[in-house]
């Protein structure tokens, strides 16, 4: 225990004595860096690269996926009735990071447009 506490005490001192700063943003031109950076810092800026795959994508046109969809309300019972899209949206949201993504998109625009939808039912076409 007390070694391991030494060695985190070190790491500790020495990003304080680089005075390190970790950015999670796209690295910028040479010449906008050295811009924003006075001349005589001696700060470490690590870049930590992201991938550029988007993961899965929702495919079609959204007004059209989901004007009808109460997808915001699923339930375990009700998930067989969904169209044939959904349901591994449904069935993998927890897999990975981007399933998961891809999932909560899925359920804000069943919301947003299961709302619209009602609205234009009940008001404009009513």
């Amino acid at each position: 225990y007390f070694m391991r506490r030494c060695k985190t005490i070190q790491m500790l001192f020495l990003c304080l004595m680089m005075r390190m700063r970790e950015s999670h943003e796209r690295p910028t031109p040479k010449n906008l860096l050295e811009q924003m950076l006075p001349a005589d810092t001696f700060d470490v800026i690590r870049r930590i690269p992201r991938s550029d795959e988007p993961g899965p994508d929702a495919k079609g046109d959204l007004k059209l996926l989901h004007a009808p969809c109460e997808f915001d309300l699923i339930r375990y019972t009700s998930i067989n009735h969904y169209p044939i899209y959904c349901l591994p949206v449904y069935t993998n949201r927890h897999v990975n990071e981007d399933w998961y993504r891809l999932y909560r998109t899925y359920d804000t625009e069943g919301f947003v447009f299961g709302q619209f939808y009602e609205r234009l039912q009940r008001y404009e076409l009513d």
